[in-house]
């Protein structure tokens, strides 16, 4: 599922009366956005007052989005970066990672396709921008690290990870995490809502299809898969990146629901 460019860097919103067309194309004093793919977007500002990010939860472990407690990945930190470095999230969500990177020193930089939740991202006091995992808006070897959480799984994931590994320098380094087996299995076996249940279904029938054709189902069937180790790492192998670490959540009917990798960027 290729998704289309849109590039908007969120620098500056300014002021805008409700439904009001605001264009954005300012940078941030420092910035590794590739000059060729500069482009300006055009959204509408919200007509609400500023949003504030949500408090982090302070729970140990790596959360993730939609997940319960019991699937937590302990030991896997999403922001494990060193002071000073330059780090990309990549469908940033609600900014906690962006947040955390920051507090330890580095420089957090964030992408989301979604209008709105961009915009709240720049309300939020983020440096964010609108674009896409298959086509990244950033100079090749321009970042030091990137963080992208449950996000691959909804995109072409071989041009997305080809696009991580082109925009990290040499020995920089990745933190993902991918839905193993286990979360559709979850879905089809335990979940009391009925949509959830054909969720979980399609993602299963969508991943075998792929698998064997290289061509997703057509429309809203096709929009997600799940992952597996041995898949990844050849991904990995053909787009130059490296598996330091995996950290695997609890299993469900045998698989594990989430899939954390650490990865660097071959010199």
């Amino acid at each position: 599922m290729a998704m289309l460019l849109h590039i908007g860097l969120f620098s500056s919103i300014g002021a805008a009366e409700s439904g009001v067309t605001a264009r954005i194309s300012l940078r941030p004093p420092w910035s590794p956005w590739q000059s060729d793919r500069r482009g300006t977007a055009v959204v509408h500002s919200p007509s609400s007052s500023t949003p504030r990010a949500p408090a982090p939860d302070g729970k140990k472990g790596s959360a993730i989005a939609g997940g319960p407690s019991a699937y937590q990945v302990e030991g896997f930190s999403y922001a494990e970066f060193p002071a000073g470095a330059r780090v990309l999230d990549i469908g940033f969500g609600w900014g906690e990672q962006m947040r955390e990177v920051e507090r330890r020193g580095g420089r957090a930089f964030g992408l989301e396709f979604d209008v709105p939740q961009a915009l709240r991202g720049r309300g939020f006091g983020l440096s964010v921008c609108r674009g896409s995992a298959e086509r990244l808006p950033f100079a090749t070897a321009s970042l030091d690290g990137v963080i992208c959480k449950v996000v691959l799984m909804y995109t072409d994931e071989a041009r997305s990870l080809a696009e991580i590994a082109r925009v990290l320098r040499p020995g920089g380094t990745a933190r993902v995490s991918y839905h193993g087996l286990g979360y559709p299995l979850k879905d089809v076996c335990s979940a009391r809502a009925w949509k959830r249940r054909v969720y979980g279904a399609r993602t299963i029938v969508n991943t075998a299809v792929y698998r064997a054709t290289g061509r997703r189902l057509p429309r809203f069937w096709g929009d997600t898969l799940f992952q597996t180790s041995p898949r990844l790492r050849r991904y990995y192998r053909t787009v130059g990146l490296e598996l330091v670490s995996e950290h695997l959540s609890r299993r469900f009917g045998g698989s594990p629901v989430y899939i954390c990798h650490v990865l660097r960027k071959r010199a």
